[in-house]
């Protein structure tokens, strides 16, 4: 971190709540969880990058989700309930 700057290294809940423009992201290094309902009814997003630091993924963080395919970091270690579903997903990567 530069002096006197803060990185969030935990995404709100409802930040991009049914955002139907949102269609790429890539979270920072250093993100550690994601929210429930972060990106809850996304369907544009199509492209995620999840960073190799993320531990926590909230219940129905992306829900509704339009992306196909995900890989998951080796740090993650809490699922919550419904975090995928209702999604386009036909691939994840472990």
């Amino acid at each position: 971190n530069e002096e006197g700057t803060e990185y969030a290294h935990t995404l709100a809940a409802e930040l991009f709540y049914n955002c139907s423009s949102l269609q790429n992201v890539s979270l920072a290094r250093g993100t550690v969880q994601i929210a429930p309902y972060a990106f809850y009814g996304c369907g544009s997003l199509t492209r995620l990058a999840l960073p190799e630091t993320l531990g926590m993924i909230g219940s129905y963080a992306f829900y509704a989700c339009g992306f196909l395919e995900i890989e998951l970091p080796a740090a993650l270690h809490t699922l919550g309930t419904g975090a995928f579903s209702h999604s386009e997903l036909t691939r994840i990567e472990l």
